[in-house]
């Protein structure tokens, strides 16, 4: 299958992230995707080949251009340009010529450590070519990679090394706000790490670990900056090209043994335990199984002294099982135990669908019809989400999908804690409202408890749409651009995604569920968190006000915040 998914306009593409397990060399690949047709409209590049067996052969051609260094300008020499099967380095001044090309399509990309194709970690983006454009150079922008180093010691400034340190990226997408791992690097003797990432905004996170075998003592985790700080920033932001320095002073505290029961017993295997102390930090802990007297469904594991919340999840045949345990442990013998973990099937909630009464036929021209007589969408449709709000750990899935079971049902599998329940606008139908018992799922979180629940989500969908035609314009000039739709009533739906032409600057959205927006464009897919009133202060001047109807079309004109007005430190 071709890495390459289908062209957004004329002037970007998104590329498969299974771009990135092509057999090149280290760093990250710029794609360029062309056709060698005298055709001035973008051709469809989903499935794309090289393969010409099907084509009328061109005369041969070539392709020629450079890579230059996104933020400076300045050429990228030695970068690896591949055309289809075909590869040379850029020379001096970062210029490529590739001789002889007669294949009807191709796709051109570049790599080179310590680049980076894009500054969005959601997609891989870059500028697109028109035929027409193919008879000058092409021109192919890499962005530096910046760099986070910094020192790990003990309080009494021992280097600890071999601790991995991680990196975790703010990102914001339609699924919410969310930390995603983005590097780890291990300290060397001397305390020391490096981690390259694109340019963004960043939490570095040092993980809990055995200071050496055996050794009753641990490196206990500590991030920078201080996650929930009300008094300091929420994130390193690092620029392309930029390098940053940390040093990080984690405790050191000797551990103590504390005995645990399964009683799902050994037959079902270990569970996967994190430990939530009472300062917030989270880490996984080992349970090593006794094998003594103790029997079956015992182990033991360390923990310093303090009060901890211990999670463990375990899958079996049966499905996922969680259990939740307290404990304090003060370094003395005389502590209780064992801790008993009883773990309980994860519950299982139901989701209904209802058309509202208002719903019209999709088989007659707006006329009105009862609700049984619409072909309606499925629960599956809409996407739906449950996305946790309260994670137990770094690793633990945030994201719950909907899921087909028994007999036809469709259910949420979540572990209990605390969700907001998300979905997309399925074309022409949206969610109108969603209720779990008492609680109205638009404007309130659902709480998951512990053990099988048979209370379904019920929601109900209409077709009661309208629409929304847009322009874009960067420096003044119709301009390609993302532009993002924020609900401002509630909605199961964050966030509505839309992409303009590049030639007109053209948006044209015919569903669209009614109510109140604010409506902000870029010039590049950015990675913000909207939700963060702080945040879109900055771009405080682009952003406008459109509400949109149930039958009718709204309209609406845009200034795309320019790539540096986005990339630049707050």
């Amino acid at each position: 299958m071709s890495p390459f998914r289908r062209c957004l306009g004329v002037s970007r593409c998104v590329i498969s992230n299974a771009l990135n397990a092509l057999p090149v060399a280290g760093g990250i690949v710029a794609v360029c995707v062309f056709s060698l047709s005298s055709s001035a409209q973008l051709p469809n590049v989903s499935n794309l080949t090289t393969s010409n067996s099907a084509a009328t052969p061109l005369p041969p051609t070539a392709v020629t251009g450079r890579v230059i260094n996104a933020v400076t300008g300045l050429p990228v020499p030695r970068a690896l340009v591949h055309l289809n099967n075909r590869s040379i380095l850029t020379d001096h001044e970062g210029k490529f010529d590739f001789e002889q090309v007669t294949e009807t399509n191709g796709g051109l990309f570049v790599t080179k450590p310590g680049f980076a194709m894009t500054n969005d970690p959601g997609a891989t983006i870059i500028q697109t070519f028109q035929m027409s454009q193919l008879t000058a150079p092409v021109e192919v922008k890499l962005y530096p990679e910046g760099v986070l180093t910094g020192t790990l010691t003990a309080p009494d400034g021992e280097p600890l090394g071999q601790v991995n340190v991680e990196a975790r990226r703010s990102v914001f997408d339609e699924s919410g706000h969310h930390w995603t791992g983005a590097g780890t690097g291990r300290t060397d003797s001397h305390g020391e790490f490096r981690i390259p990432v694109p340019a963004g905004d960043y939490r570095l996170e040092s993980h809990y670990v055995p200071r050496s075998a055996g050794a009753a003592e641990a490196v206990l985790p500590v991030s920078v900056p201080t996650p929930g700080a009300a008094d300091g920033p929420q994130a390193i932001h690092i620029r392309n090209g930029e390098e940053q320095h940390f040093d990080l002073h984690p405790a050191v505290r000797h551990t103590y043994p504390v005995a645990i029961s399964i009683d799902n017993g050994q037959d079902r295997g270990f569970p996967v335990i994190t430990a939530r102390a009472s300062d917030g930090s989270i880490f996984n802990v080992s349970a090593m199984p006794n094998r003594g007297q103790d029997g079956p469904g015992h182990a033991s594991l360390s923990l310093p002294t303090g009060s901890y919340l211990l999670t463990a999840r375990i899958q079996n045949q049966d499905g996922l099982q969680t259990a939740e345990a307290r404990v304090t442990v003060t370094g003395s013998e005389s502590d209780a135990g064992p801790v008993a973990l009883r773990f309980l099937a994860t519950p299982s909630i139901p989701v209904d669908l209802a058309v509202d009464s208002s719903a019209t036929s999709d088989n007659t021209s707006g006329s009105a019809s009862s609700a049984a007589s619409i072909t309606a969408p499925t629960p599956l449709q809409f996407g739906l989400t449950l996305q946790r709000l309260d994670p137990t750990s770094a690793d633990e899935a945030t994201s719950i999908s909907l899921s087909s079971q028994r007999a036809g049902v469709v259910a949420f599998n979540a572990p209990p804690g605390t969700y907001r329940l998300l979905a997309r606008v399925q074309n022409r139908w949206y969610i109108r409202s969603a209720s779990f018992g008492a609680t109205d799922l638009l404007r309130e979180p659902i709480t998951v408890a512990a053990g099988t629940s048979s209370a379904p989500i019920r929601l109900v969908v209409t077709n009661q749409t309208g629409g929304l035609q847009a322009t874009v314009k960067l420096a003044g000039q119709p301009a390609t651009g993302w532009v993002y739709l924020l609900r401002t009533t509630p909605s199961a739906a964050l966030l509505t995604t839309l992409h303009s032409n590049s030639t007109t600057g053209a948006i044209s959205s015919p569903y669209l569920p009614p109510g109140t927006y604010q409506a902000i464009a870029f010039e590049r897919h950015p990675s913000i968190d909207f939700t963060n009133p702080a945040v879109l202060a900055r771009f405080s001047t682009y952003i406008q006000s459109v509400t949109i109807t149930a039958g009718s079309t709204s309209s609406l004109n845009l200034n795309a915040v320019p790539q540096s007005e986005t990339e630049a430190k707050p």
